[in-house]
């Protein structure tokens, strides 16, 4: 490699105005650097330097899905709402953004601080180029990804992708196949979910790659079942809101983030898919409704989830009918959440209307129509010594009602062993009121 002589300043140079540095011209100095530096040197590095810059532009880029997962991408990932969490600190609620990216900052002191370590600066024109949507779901399913490699990692240690034959981060999302199988790279997964999803036939069939295993056929669950969700909104996630490809994802996505427990995370995906709903598929809003309902009602919100239970009750007995199985199941969500939010005289007016109800369509013997009629007998002598004892004797009707029908219709045992029990309870009740009164009867 030439090295490069340094110019020596000239005596005869003038010094510098006020205005600035006067530019010299050292010939000596270029002579000198004429003469070290050889025609072939200079054509080798300029040579050396085009191929370099050439091979930089034709190699692909790195994909952003694919990139380590790093602190700011963890904050994203994690947060129920990234669109409004710094991106800086993980602050909620943050009211600034970046006016490229859209990356939220709790103000203009996270985002210099944030620019200054380069965790903004890394990733400001990426976001910009797929949009913050798409940047967060891939940094979601990267997260995923990971967490459901570790959780395998031994298991794995000797297994093979079920689709390439090869090892490497292997995770599993079943329990029906046996040891040492099932297991799959998410990326081979995702292309034969990608491949199938895409022919011709009904939708259950063209999606089930996505939520069911394809050797033992058991649906996911677990971490695994969330990677493979995860991975699923990342490759759907730009499509047109009326896709069905898009709008399975997004369900896809809520059903595994509510069977994991994480509701804070699920409420604003089943809250976007409210909204979707309303707009390009109102005979779904109903559905749709009951999913954030009961979302709600696991974060305690039981208000709200009261609010939409009667709006699913309203729209479903309209489109349907009162009797239609969809009005009962309907109803029975709508008595859960009275029960919920303590609106116990109204349960029992629901109650009392959808159990005969249950019993017509369903059959006596059916575990919706003994769930129900349990809930009725319960919610009869929810308060205890102060039911009348013609009260506390309905209810011990229903529960002898509901175990003569689960004894005769072949329920399991836990259905016949709880119903046996709450009878015992309520005769119990039932009995100390008797025992009250007669000692008010001697003193």
């Amino acid at each position: 490699m030439c090295a490069e002589t340094k110019k020596k300043p000239s005596k005869t140079a003038k010094p510098s105005s006020p205005a600035g540095p006067a530019k010299t011209h050292d010939t000596t100095g270029a002579k000198s650097d004429a003469r070290q530096s050889s025609p072939r040197c200079v054509t080798a590095d300029v040579t050396a330097q085009a191929q370099a810059a050439q091979a930089a532009r034709a190699a692909p880029r790195p994909s952003v899905a694919a990139r380590r997962v790093d602190v700011t991408d963890l904050i994203l990932a994690r947060a129920p709402r990234p669109r409004t969490i710094c991106a800086a600190c993980g602050a909620p609620e943050a009211k600034a953004h970046c006016g490229n990216c859209r990356l939220a900052y709790c103000g203009a002191r996270c985002q210099r601080r944030h620019w200054k370590s380069g965790g903004h600066r890394d990733r400001c024109d990426d976001v910009r180029r797929i949009g913050l949507d798409q940047y967060v779901a891939n940094a979601q399913a990267n997260a995923a990804r990971e967490r459901a490699v570790a959780t395998y990692v031994a298991e794995a240690a000797t297994a093979a992708c079920g689709f390439c034959g090869k090892g490497g981060q292997l995770l599993r999302a079943c329990d029906g196949c046996e040891a040492g199988a099932g297991f799959f790279h998410l990326e081979c997964l995702a292309a034969y979910a990608a491949t199938v999803a895409a022919r011709d036939g009904a939708r259950s069939e063209r999606f089930q790659p996505w939520f069911a295993c394809r050797a033992c056929g058991d649906d996911f669950r677990g971490v695994g079942r969330l990677a493979v969700a995860r991975e699923a909104w990342r490759v759907y996630n730009g499509l047109h809101p009326t896709d069905l490809h898009r709008v399975f994802a997004m369900n896809n996505l809520g059903d595994a983030l509510g069977a994991m427990g994480l509701h804070r995370e699920c409420l604003p995906v089943r809250e976007d898919e409210l909204a979707v709903g309303r707009v390009h598929f109102p005979n779904h809003t109903p559905q749709i409704e009951a999913n954030l309902a009961r979302c709600h009602t696991q974060l305690g919100n039981y208000a709200e989830a009261l609010r939409l239970r009667r709006r699913v009750v309203a729209a479903v007995q309209k489109r349907e009918g009162p009797l239609s199985r969809m009005s009962l199941e309907a109803a029975r969500g709508l008595a859960n959440a009275l029960g919920d939010a303590g609106e116990t005289d109204e349960q029992r007016a629901v109650l009392k209307q959808l159990w005969p109800r249950l019993r017509r369509a369903l059959g006596d013997a059916h575990a919706t129509t003994l769930s129900c009629g349990a809930k009725l007998a319960h919610a009869l002598v929810e308060r205890g010594h102060a039911c009348s004892d013609s009260v506390i004797a309905e209810a011990e009707d229903i529960l002898w009602e509901c175990l003569e029908a689960a004894r005769d219709g072949g329920a399991d045992d836990v259905t016949a062993v709880a119903l046996e029990k709450s009878l015992e309870e309520t005769r119990r009740l039932y009995l100390a009121e008797e025992a009250d009164d007669d000692g008010g009867k001697f003193t």
